[in-house]
Formats: structure tokens, sequence, C-alpha cells
């Protein structure tokens, strides 16, 4: 195991395809009829200052040493099998740093990031075993938490097959995929139409995308995470919906009506806002309608919309 306090570098192996999909017709006809040509290895630098790789290796089942490239912060890179393959299957997708000698085995694998003083950053041995898709299936391994402690890259538990065939290399992984896969059994958490964005799972009339976005249980319908609820202000009463944000890459609207056919959205100008916290920390916003119910003699609706 590789002590962090050792060897502090930020550099991280994030994913590697060790075995992957085979190669299309297109592929075929420009020469790539391997589908090892197509490995390759994700680094991504979790610190908070540009990284320059330069000097840094992979050794292992595969062996190469990396050149000048400052690498910022969150920045993701590959180091491939064939450049020209890569390039072929995964055209603009990220930046290749390098190529390596070697292959990464189908089976099993011991893998060795290096700093420049050939001290070690990572040394773990990866398993085909871990996750059926990753073995020839077109998924890659991918690490869920780039910040864990360095003991998580030789277990099971440190990895998921990536989201989609063909992995995610120089990009994100899919955090939308990722929640899926710590809420749901990790074969329905392959199975779209369990575990897809607009299944309801639990039949709570929440589909799972909006689980995913209010951080709720996908599993139970008791788990709702908002609610409605009238407020009196100055002798008048009020609509008011509280809604809890587990997700940062979804956009949350409150919307009023009062005939369900036409909404309006709430204006932070207008209304009311009451900003906390759940007792489990994650953000948590409360919206006045600005009407207040006995005012306009009418009906007052809403609802959350969410845009991902």
């Amino acid at each position: 195991m590789v002590d962090p306090v050792a060897n502090p570098s930020a550099l991280r192996v994030s994913e590697v395809m060790f075995n992957p999909g085979d190669p299309d017709a297109g592929e075929i006809v420009a020469g790539f009829e391997n589908n090892d040509d197509f490995e390759f290895i994700e680094l991504v630098n979790t610190g908070e200052l540009p990284l320059d790789i330069s000097g840094y290796s992979l050794a292992g089942g595969v062996d190469t040493v990396l050149g000048s490239y400052l690498l910022v912060p969150g920045e993701k890179v590959v180091v491939v099998k064939d450049e020209k393959a890569f390039m072929k299957r995964y055209p603009n997708a990220a930046t290749v740093v390098g190529e390596y000698e070697g292959n990464l085995k189908n089976d099993s694998e011991e893998l060795l990031l290096l700093d420049p003083l050939g001290a070690p950053v990572l040394a773990f041995t990866y398993d085909d075993a871990w996750h059926e898709s990753t073995d020839g299936g077109g998924n890659s391994l991918t690490i869920i938490d780039e910040y864990y402690h360095p003991v998580y890259w030789g277990h099971e538990e440190g990895w998921r097959p990536s989201g989609q065939p063909g992995g995610s290399p120089g990009v994100d992984a899919d955090a939308y995929f990722t929640w899926a896969w710590s809420n749901f059994p990790h074969a329905l958490a392959m199975d779209p139409l369990v575990s897809g964005t607009n299944i309801d799972a639990d039949g709570d009339g929440s589909s799972n995308m909006v689980e995913y976005v209010l951080g709720t249980d996908p599993l139970s319908a008791e788990d709702r995470g908002y609610f409605q609820s009238v407020i009196e202000i100055d002798g008048q009463l009020f609509l008011a919906l509280t809604y809890q944000v587990a997700a940062g890459d979804a956009l949350v609207e409150v919307q009023f009506s009062t005939d369900l056919v036409n909404w309006m959205p709430s204006d932070p100008a207008s209304q009311l806002y009451i900003s906390g916290r759940t007792p489990e920390g994650m953000p948590e916003l409360t919206v006045i309608d600005s009407l207040a119910l006995d005012w306009t003699n009418q009906a007052r609706f809403v609802r959350l919309k969410i845009v991902r």
C-alpha cells in the first residue's frame, strides 16, 4: 500500500480500459483489428495546483515515461496503447500524453504509478472478476472517488464500471451513474429499465432523476425530498414549497399555477426564499408564493421543474 503522507503527489489513475470492446467495421478497415489497440489509462490531477507530469511513469503490465505536460487541477488526460487507434475511436475526446509498451491483461494486472524519482504514487492490482461488463463488454473500470485513500485502488469497492460502453476518457465520469451505482444493487444499476433516469423505481411518483437531484432513496417511497406547506405572513396565507438539493449538475426551478396548465417560475426579486440545511447537511430551500391564497380567491398550485 502506498502511504500518501510519504508520497503526497496528487496524480491519480482514474480510469482503466483493460479489455476494450471489439473493433467495428470502420476501425478494422483503418487497420485496427485487435481490441487491445484501444486500451487506455486515464490520469487526473486531484490537487489544488498545476502539476508537471514530466518524468512520471507507469509500470507493471505496461511501461512508459511521461513527457512534459502541465496538468491543471481536475484535468484528465490519457496514456494509450496506440494513439492512432485511440483517436479513431475517440476523436477529440481526450488529450493523449503518451503511449505505453506492453498490454493490460484481460484478467488481472498490477499497475504502478511512479513519481519522477521512482517512488510509488499508486500500486494496485485490478481484477476482471470485479465487474463483468469491464471484461470485454466495452465498459471501463472507473474509480468511484478520485480523492479516496490509495488503498481503495486495490479493492473492488473502489471501482465501478463506466456508465456507458467505451468509458469516458478525458472527461468526468457521469455523476448520475455514480449515484445509481451507490443506491441500487449493482446488477440493477447496470439495468436501464430499473435505474434509468425516467424510471420510477419505487413507485412514489418521482423518477430516478428527481431522486438523484433531491438526494433521496430511489428504492424507498417514503423518502420524498420535498414538501408543500401553507405559511402565514402578516395575517395572510401563502403556499410554499420546501425542497433539498444533492446534485450540483441540474437546474431546479419552482413554478406556480392557478390552473395546472400555465406555470410561472418563481422570481427571487418578488418572492421570499428561505435557505438552510437538512439534518444530513444537504442544502434546503423554501420558496414562498408571491400571491396570498386569499388574495385572488383562486386555487394555487406549486411544482418542481428539474432540468439536467
